[in-house]
């Protein structure tokens, strides 16, 4: 049997341990990331419900958290790592309504990728707004949202990266490929009503301090590393912060060109659709 509590796992209601406990699972072998032994984890937290069998209980969520591709297993690995991270501290953040962030000025931000993303978007006239988002891991996560008067709605993006500027730039194009999806009616889990033709007039800028990118971003220490190693230094980062080792179960066939990988971080949260919390306690989803 595992040594994390199937509690600490996605559900879909809150039940106590010694109920979810008594339930007979389906298992599969994962491998923690720092001690390499194999771990069992429930198949139901990555298999489909039309794939479950009828007497299996929907008592697990199944998400797409972690679930990802690289050039290399640890590139996949480490990225999984940064999505697990950056939705649990957007959970937290939201759970305090907000309150966790350090709301940044955009024309401060002086990394040149991330200034040309800043400066695209500005150019097809978005307004957007930006945030560093403090958590327990000591990781750089920002929340970035857009705007525009072509199509009224604000999108929201996060990201996570070792690199703040990497982590910005993963938030503002994540926003604006919520956009894009919306737009081009690609995604069957947007609704399909967005009221566009009521949508109010321009947003009026946030009340909040825009604090300087460069004096927001001192705290954090740079990679050390390439990704093996980096791979280890997150995975403990979120062991100590959770109690529970992060585990990967390998999607991939023997030999591909592409690693596929899912990672589970027992005692981490996601939200079932996430939703950043926005100026003056407004919401919209991400």
């Amino acid at each position: 049997m595992p040594d994390y509590p199937v509690s600490a796992l996605p559900v879909t209601v809150p039940l106590p341990e010694g109920t979810l406990a008594q339930i007979v699972w389906d298992w599969t072998p994962g491998t923690g990331l720092l001690s390499g032994d194999k771990v069992l984890l429930p198949v139901d937290l990555v298999r489909r419900r039309a794939h479950r069998p009828e007497r299996t209980p929907d008592l697990l969520r199944a998400t797409s958290t972690g679930l990802v591709c690289g050039n290399t297993r640890d590139e996949a690995l480490l990225h999984a790592l940064f999505e697990v991270v950056e939705r649990d501290v957007l959970c937290r953040d939201q759970r305090c309504g907000g309150r966790l962030r350090t709301s940044i000025d955009p024309t401060t931000v002086d990394d040149p990728h991330a200034r040309d993303v800043i400066d695209r978007l500005t150019a097809a006239g978005m307004g957007l707004e930006a945030a560093l988002v403090e958590g327990p891991y000591n990781l750089p996560v920002c929340v970035a949202y857009l705007w525009s008067e072509d199509a009224p709605v604000i999108f929201a993006g996060g990201g996570c990266h070792i690199r703040p500027a990497i982590a910005l730039t993963r938030a503002l194009t994540e926003a604006g490929q919520s956009r894009l999806a919306t737009i081009a009616g690609t995604r069957d889990d947007f609704p399909s009503d967005l009221a566009w033709l009521h949508a109010p007039s321009i947003p009026a800028p946030s009340p909040r301090h825009l604090s300087a990118w460069s004096e927001a971003i001192t705290y954090f220490t740079p990679e050390a590393g390439g990704f093996a190693v980096q791979v280890v230094d997150v995975a403990r980062r979120i062991q100590v912060v959770t109690g529970h080792e992060p585990i990967a179960l390998d999607l991939s066939t023997p030999g591909s060109l592409v690693h596929a990988v899912q990672v589970v971080c027992p005692g981490t949260r996601s939200g079932r659709a996430l939703r950043f919390p926005l100026r003056q306690g407004e919401l919209c989803d991400g």
